[in-house]
């Protein structure tokens, strides 16, 4: 996977402090973000159908207090449900079926409590992420090695017209499920390409940028940089500076280009300098 991060003529601050700016879930301005549809028509069949994962119970009875006053420990929890069932179900239904306890638009604040997202691309030649994310073709754009922050960690954005589902049967904290369904945007977003790096607060680091605003970022390595594209309207300053920043040793490996206009067609194409 390539994975690339455009940027305006900020760029620079990311190569010359080795570090990535970590959104809060409630900062994007798509307000659909972090924001799925609440599936609230539980039934009896949901529940009973749930029964049968003890991890799920597991994880029930570890973060409901209600559920650990009733049973002493997960084992009697189990059991208890095991012989009087119609209870338990009841007990669900009630906890599970009002309509006001999973507001969709808290989802990016609870959220927020837990994560940060780096928004990534797997495309480096797009004319409108261009303009709109790199300073109108005056910036840059950075490539990284996705293996850096590991594959499994990177999650590809499924762009559709129905948002996703969230149905608190299958997540009582409602945290994890909400993880699985930031990946899907509208498919008015198609075109970024984009790819999400989750991040927990604990392993960023606060700084202070303009006066007294506060920023989270992730440091990384300069390693995990492959390539720097500056836009086909880069400035001669920045191209200078640009130069100068990776020419020092932690950057030796990378590769420097900068996109070119095509003659004939409305494409972009990188050259190397």
């Amino acid at each position: 996977m390539e994975i690339f991060k455009y940027a305006g003529t900020h760029g620079i601050k990311i190569l010359e402090s080795c570090q990535l700016k970590v959104c809060d879930p409630r900062s994007f301005n798509d307000p659909f973000e972090f924001c799925p549809q609440a599936a609230r028509a539980i039934t009896a069949a949901d529940v009973e159908a749930k029964f049968g994962d003890v991890g799920f119970l597991t994880n029930v009875y570890e973060k409901n207090r209600e559920i650990r006053d009733k049973c002493p420990s997960v084992a009697e929890f189990l059991n208890s449900i095991e012989k009087d069932k119609t209870r338990w179900v009841e007990f669900f239904l009630k906890k599970f079926s009002d309509a006001d306890k999973f507001p969709p638009d808290k989802f990016a604040e609870i959220a927020a409590r837990y994560v940060g997202v780096i928004c990534f691309s797997q495309t480096c030649d797009d004319i409108l992420m261009w303009s709109h994310y790199a300073n109108y073709h005056c910036g840059m754009v950075i490539e990284f090695d996705a293996n850096y922050f590991g594959i499994e960690n990177l999650d590809p954005v499924e762009y559709g017209t129905e948002r996703p589902i969230y149905n608190p049967v299958f997540d009582i904290h409602g945290f994890e499920h909400l993880v699985r369904v930031t990946r899907r945007k509208s498919d008015h977003w198609a075109y970024e390409k984009e790819v999400r790096l989750l991040v927990d607060w604990d392993t960023t680091k606060e700084i202070t940028v303009k006066g007294d605003e506060k920023m989270r970022t992730l440091p990384f390595s300069p390693t995990a940089i492959r390539r720097v594209v500056l836009g086909c309207m880069t400035q001669e300053p920045l191209v200078h500076e640009t130069k100068n920043v990776l020419g020092v040793k932690n950057f030796n490996h990378v590769r420097l280009q900068r996109m070119l206009r095509d003659l004939r067609s409305y494409k972009l194409h990188p050259v190397d300098l």
